[in-house]
């Protein structure tokens, strides 16, 4: 079974009730691959979940670690020298902002086909990966 990343904007739709139809989504995708076996997060998805629970959401730090750890189930990948080596390509090579290359270099390194994020291109395949925004049909509220 294909693994798929999920980029810290699914993690936090999940838990932001201001927009229920996307923490639904974020929701189903999350307890699909949770049960499946093959989602995958990193350091960086996981560390940014807790600062924007804090800083947006207004979550006291203390529940958004424990918000956090629900989500240590999920694969994580850490950021290696071939991490951070293959995003620094991605940022020369093929113009990929500096944080996204971090998310889809960790990504590659989980061995992910799908990265799940609403900040990237949908549909753009690169280097074996393709991304999917699954709210894209889905009105802003």
């Amino acid at each position: 079974m294909a693994k798929v990343f999920f980029d810290t904007n699914i993690l936090i739709y999940s838990c932001d009730e201001r927009d229920l139809g996307r923490q639904v989504v974020a929701q189903e995708l999350l307890i699909k691959h949770g049960r499946e076996g093959n989602g995958v997060i990193s350091s960086q998805t996981l560390f940014e979940f807790f600062d924007v629970s804090i800083r947006k959401l207004k979550v006291h730090p203390v529940d958004a670690k424990r918000m956090a750890q629900g989500f240590l189930h999920f694969e994580m990948v850490e950021p290696s020298a071939e991490v951070i080596m293959g995003a620094m390509d991605l940022v020369a090579l093929d113009s990929i902002s500096t944080w996204d290359a971090l998310i889809l270099s960790s990504a590659i390194a989980g061995k992910c086909k799908t990265v799940y994020s609403e900040d990237m291109q949908h549909g753009r395949k690169l280097r074996g990966l393709t991304i999917i925004n699954p709210f894209k049909d889905q009105a802003t509220t």
